[in-house]
């Protein structure tokens, strides 16, 4: 998930603080540890979310769209900020986020540190 959070040094500062904590409650690997599958947790997870229920949820839940307009400042990733002031949808914006899913997470931090050099 992604959060937008206004560029003000102690919100970002409190947002790392936030990432560290569900890093934590989340039993996430620490950088630099071998485990034999870091995503296993998440996994099993996933398995149970894509199963099917048998009870109709539609009317306990309704789903109502919002609008949302924002544009894209920077990215808060393992304590540091990335970032460059790109347009929603332009293809500058695209190459900076790249294809989501398609890189891992040390990729994805080695992609940002050379872009933000």
């Amino acid at each position: 998930a992604s959060v937008f959070v206004p560029t003000i040094p102690m919100l970002l500062d409190f947002a790392n603080e936030m990432e560290v904590e569900r890093d934590h409650v989340l039993d996430k690997p620490k950088k630099g540890s071998d485990e034999e599958n870091p995503f296993s947790e998440e996994d099993k997870l996933l398995a149970d979310a894509e199963r099917l229920e048998d009870e109709e949820t539609e009317e306990q839940l309704p789903f109502e769209a919002l609008e949302s307009d924002a544009v894209f400042d920077r990215v808060l990733y393992d304590g540091a900020e990335f970032g460059m002031q790109a347009h929603p949808g332009s293809e500058e914006e695209q190459d900076y986020l790249g294809i989501p899913g398609l890189l891992e997470p040390d990729q994805v931090q080695l992609l940002l540190q050379k872009r933000q050099s």
